[in-house]
């Protein structure tokens, strides 16, 4: 079986015959951002682009839920996992400044809506990640062995208070701690290695030589996830930080879709997932 930077590196997706390496990007967006130019961030466009690497699956958040109207975006999000089943999977995004509709939302979203984990930006919606408002969607996550995504949730002593008082949830740290320094991961690495419900997502605009190595060595490659932020970043820039790491064949398989597999099946089996047996060989 070829190599999978061999395969990135003459162009191949990683789902061609002699590769098959399952993709899913675990933080992608619907529609367009008033804050910054994206192109191709509807569901057509989005499918084009992941067609071309080789990304079977796209777990969606909508802008205009994160920005606005939180129930039209969510509904927009549904929209696009029915018409292409299998290709995207929705969170629901819950806007923590009307209190009272949390828990109305969530059973709404992923109920009725079908979509499968909840999504939370404290920075767009201006309330911190252990607000009163926050606890009661983290209180129905406990119950439901559910999934939530945040952009962040807070420092490091926060996610872990929130994973220990919450831990048959799972909780998804967006951007690698939404920081742009890999040293950070330094003090991620006692709190991950004691809490197995946390993982983290991998997207970032900018990234440092080598940063994914670092991440891999501080936390092991099963508490991380491949994500783009797609449309704001190009997919292809964001896979190439895992398909040339150097770091091993099964550590690779494991961030680009093995962990998130898990999660998925956990939530489909209402267990949460257990810590991946993928032993980290670190670098290559």
């Amino acid at each position: 079986m070829m190599l999978i930077q061999e395969a990135a590196r003459l162009g191949l997706t990683l789902s061609d015959d002699g590769i098959v390496c399952q993709v899913i990007d675990a933080h992608a967006h619907l529609g367009r951002c008033p804050d910054i130019h994206a192109a191709y961030g509807d569901a057509e466009g989005m499918l084009a682009s992941m067609d071309r690497i080789g990304i079977q699956t796209a777990c969606l958040s909508s802008f205009q839920a994160l920005g606005g109207d939180y129930r039209r975006g969510n509904e927009a999000v549904a929209d696009a996992v029915r018409r292409h089943p299998g290709r995207f999977m929705g969170y629901g995004v819950i806007n923590p400044n009307y209190p009272d509709d949390i828990e109305r939302e969530i059973t709404r979203c992923l109920d009725d809506l079908a979509l499968f984990a909840v999504k939370l930006h404290p920075t767009y919606h201006g309330v911190p990640p252990d607000a009163p408002a926050y606890h009661r969607v983290y209180t129905m996550m406990q119950v439901r062995r559910g999934v939530i995504l945040s952009h962040t949730f807070g420092d490091p002593g926060t996610l872990e208070r929130l994973a220990a008082g919450y831990p048959d949830a799972t909780f998804i740290e967006a951007h690698t701690a939404a920081t742009y320094t890999p040293r950070v991961a330094e003090s991620y690495a006692a709190v991950m290695a004691a809490r197995s419900n946390i993982y983290l997502d991998m997207c970032l605009s900018r990234v440092y030589y080598g940063d994914l190595e670092q991440w891999v060595d501080a936390v092991g490659a099963d508490h991380l996830l491949f994500g783009t932020d797609v449309p704001f970043n190009d997919n292809a820039h964001q896979i190439g930080r895992v398909t040339h790491a150097a770091i091993s064949e099964a550590d690779k398989r494991a961030i680009l879709g093995g962990n998130m597999v898990r999660i998925v099946e956990g939530v489909k089996s209402g267990v949460r997932s257990p810590k991946s047996s993928v032993e980290s060989s670190r670098r290559d």
